[in-house]
């Protein structure tokens, strides 16, 4: 066996030892010995494509054959491909800007001078130019090839960077905007204080002149219309702001989605759980805002109902799957009870979907893990009465009156762990009532409660 081959062959044997070895300072030793014997074996090549025998037989002997040269090549490659993500070869399978530009010239320094030099002895056999016009023609032709390389990749790089400065630049707008719209929104949020503090003030006062005299009660009449005039106009805020903050909401959402499908590059997995940390904040913000808008098109007598004769086990059924996930989830149990199957009333089914949503819901965020929650009803002179019970925490006496304001959280303390803003049961209430109908309940502290929706009967 010639020195070289044995040489490279001792060389790969300690380059597979020291596959998985690794130094402090990040050095890895199969790496090097592969990269010491892919450079024996590239020397030999380019003995055999040049007939220059002193670069593949050291000595006397024949020499490192080209086959051998050949499988040498596949093996240390193979060898710095199996941790390609490693050491210094991951610098040309790296995804950033220097990765890709090292595998764009990588080829072309190797494959050029040897595609350049091999052209140049074909033209000096068949006495195509002087040896020292093909050394002109060989440096020249170099320099030209090289230098298109570097030129094009330096294309390449510009174009990358312009669209990362273009991303940065929208990023940098839209930082902005969003910048201006929380300013607007807190001058907003003022006047609206101001303008509740002045409607309560006037209420007041209207109260107190119509005690004292009847003269008094036009400039009470004239206080309840301001007040009337500035809720108006804190539910035209709300509607107005509700859109306005729907817009970023869904931008996040976009955003979030194409940084998941890695349109921007890789992302780790830390990073992906972040991500859907935010889309789930992103969906309860736009869940709380969706509240909001309902309630300002309820004030503001922008709800419009499709009333019609549905059955009420139809009612029933058609909420039961949209709840079963989360109370399962809570670990809850649950039982339904149709009723009679020709009772009938009138109503909205999407209103009242809304309502029965709304009021399961709170009864699963309120009763603990292994209570029960039931759904049923039962008909009555000129309605029919659904039940939603729960086995939860209850509403203290005090506040059972005031549940169905809006705004109003049984659950108030700053450590409270359940979500909302207190806008369900005014919304469900409202709706109940633009149904020709009503929302009332039963409760008792620690014991659980009854919510009870009566709409009328269809004749």
């Amino acid at each position: 066996m010639a020195t070289n081959s044995t040489v490279a062959f001792a060389l790969a044997g300690a380059s597979l030892l020291t596959l998985d070895k690794e130094t402090r300072r990040g050095w890895r030793p199969s790496q090097l010995l592969a990269t010491l014997g892919l450079a024996i074996a590239t020397l030999a090549l380019v003995g055999h494509l040049f007939g220059a025998r002193p670069l593949y037989a050291v000595d006397r002997a024949a020499g490192m054959a080209l086959i051998t040269t050949i499988a040498f090549l596949l093996l240390h490659l193979g060898t710095l491909a199996a941790r390609s993500d490693r050491g210094y070869i991951s610098l040309l399978t790296a995804r950033d800007l220097g990765g890709m530009l090292a595998r764009r010239l990588f080829p072309a320094t190797i494959v050029v001078p040897l595609l350049l030099g091999w052209l140049y002895l074909a033209g000096r056999d068949a006495s195509f130019f002087s040896r020292e016009g093909g050394a002109a023609v060989f440096s020249l032709t170099t320099i030209v090839v090289l230098l298109a390389f570097v030129l094009r990749s330096a294309v390449v790089v510009r174009a990358v960077d312009r669209e990362r400065q273009a991303v940065l630049k929208r990023e940098e707008a839209a930082r902005a905007e969003a910048e201006d719209l929380a300013e607007v929104l807190r001058d907003q949020t003022a006047r609206l204080e101001e303008q509740t503090n002045e409607a309560h003030q006037a209420a007041a006062d209207a109260r107190l002149a119509t005690r004292r005299a009847e003269e008094a009660a036009a400039e009470a009449a004239r206080a309840r219309n301001e007040a009337q005039a500035a809720n108006r106009a804190k539910s035209e805020f709300l509607a107005v702001m509700s859109h306005e903050l729907r817009t970023p909401l869904n931008a996040i959402a976009g955003y979030v989605e194409l940084m998941e499908m890695e349109v921007r590059g890789p992302i780790t997995e830390a990073q992906r759980d972040d991500l859907a940390r935010i889309k789930r904040s992103q969906k309860h913000l736009l869940g709380l805002i969706n509240e909001v808008l309902n309630y300002a098109r309820i004030e503001a007598g922008a709800m419009r109902y499709d009333i019609a004769p549905h059955g009420a086990c139809e009612l029933l059924s058609a909420v039961e799957p949209l709840v079963a996930p989360l109370l399962r989830a809570k670990g809850l149990s649950f039982e339904r009870h149709n009723g009679h199957v020709d009772d009938r009333v009138l109503a909205d089914p999407e209103r009242v979907r809304q309502i029965f949503i709304n009021l399961l819901s709170n009864a699963a965020k309120f009763t603990p893990p292994g209570g029960r929650v039931s759904l049923s009803c039962e008909p009555r002179a000129d309605v029919v009465a659904f039940h939603v019970s729960d086995t939860g925490i209850g509403v203290p006496a005090e506040r059972v009156a005031s549940i169905f304001e809006p705004f109003v959280q049984i659950n108030s303390r700053l450590t409270r762990t359940e979500e909302g803003i207190g806008l369900g049961l005014a919304i469900s209430r409202d709706l109940a009532q633009g149904m020709g109908g009503d929302l009332t309940v039963n409760s008792r502290e620690g014991t659980g409660s009854t919510f009870t929706l009566t709409l009328p009967r269809a004749r």
